[in-house]
Parts: structure tokens; sequence; C-alpha cells
């Protein structure tokens, strides 16, 4: 198989080759050859793997068709204003198809970059009367936000959509975005 297989390797590179108009160099040894053609089947085997995988991860993770219906009532909970909203929201993802649309649902705000993309999730998902009671990890009082369903969701949208992103740049743009949630909530009661 693996000779067949260098071999017809060997004759594309040699039809090729001729198209191009260049000499082809028959006086090469089969240790050339071979090396040559376990180049040439490296490649092609790296390049199907890396194909084989990306399509594992789509098998892995199916595609929803949107569905009016559930986005009516994933929207109709948003902006979650008060910490029961929240609560109730989180019970409502415990449906592991709820959990798909909301993931869905949030995936296609998009954005520029992972912090405006992170930022447009936020403004959608809660509201300022509401971030205004809540922090990362929940210090002074308030209400955490780190180990919720909500967040795992969006981090692993942010983190799968923006390879530089990382988990530090979510929780200082998460942070700095609840710490201006009053300053927000001024503005707006001011309009």
């Amino acid at each position: 198989m693996l000779s067949y297989t260098i071999n017809n390797l060997q004759t594309q590179r040699d039809v090729s080759a001729r198209n191009e108009g260049r000499n082809i160099n028959y006086e090469t040894t089969e240790d050339e050859d071979l090396g040559r053609g376990e180049d040439y089947f490296k490649k092609y085997y790296f390049y199907v793997s890396s194909i084989d995988d990306r399509l594992r991860k789509i098998e892995k993770n199916p595609v929803i068709v949107p569905n009016k219906e559930k986005d009516s009532l994933i929207k109709s909970f948003l902006p979650i204003t008060s910490i029961v909203e929240m609560k109730n929201f989180e019970q409502l993802k415990e449906d592991k198809i709820n959990l798909q649309h909301f993931h869905q649902y949030v995936s296609r705000i998009g954005g520029r970059n992972g912090k405006e993309t992170l930022q447009r999730i936020y403004k959608t998902v809660f509201s300022n009367k509401f971030a205004v009671l809540c922090s990362w990890l929940g210090h002074r009082g308030n209400f955490a936000i780190k180990n919720l369903q909500t967040t795992i969701v969006i981090k692993d949208i942010i983190l799968g959509e923006y390879a530089d992103f990382k988990e530090k740049d979510i929780e200082s743009s998460v942070s700095e975005w609840f710490r201006l949630a009053k300053l927000r909530l001024k503005r707006e009661n001011e309009k």
C-alpha cells in the first residue's frame, strides 16, 4: 500500500513538473524517492488528520437549527434584572436543549474582537440594574457570577471564537464590565 502511494505521488509530481516545464531528474535513488514519498504522505496525513479533528468537533456539538419558539423563550428572560430572575434562568438551562439554544442565541451576538463580543453579550444578557448587584467573585456581598452556567457558556463561546483571548482576559473584561455597571445605570437613569 505504501509503495503504491509513493509511486502514485511520484507520478503526480512528474506530471505537475512536466506541466510547469521543468526537467525531471530520473536518476534518483530509491532512498531519495522513498524520502520524498514519505514527506508527501506525512503532509497529507496531517492534513487529513486536521480535517478529521474538525469533523469530530462538529459531530460532538451538533448544529441546532434556530427555533423561534426557543429563542423567544430565552429572550423572555433577557435582560436579567434581579437575582431571582438569574436563578430562574439558571434552572431553565438545566435542560440540555435549552442550554444549547442559549449557546446558539448568544453565539449569534458577535463583535469585532473578543472584548467587544463579551461586552455585547453581557449587555444583552444582564441589565445594568442587575449588574450593580454582581461581581466576578462575589466580593463585598455581591452576587458571584463566575461559576454560573450562563457565564460558563459565554466563556466557551469567547474562547472558541477568539484563539488569542485567554481566560485571564475574560476575567478582567467581565470584572471591568460589572465594575462600571453603576456608572452605566446612572447614565441610563439620567436619560
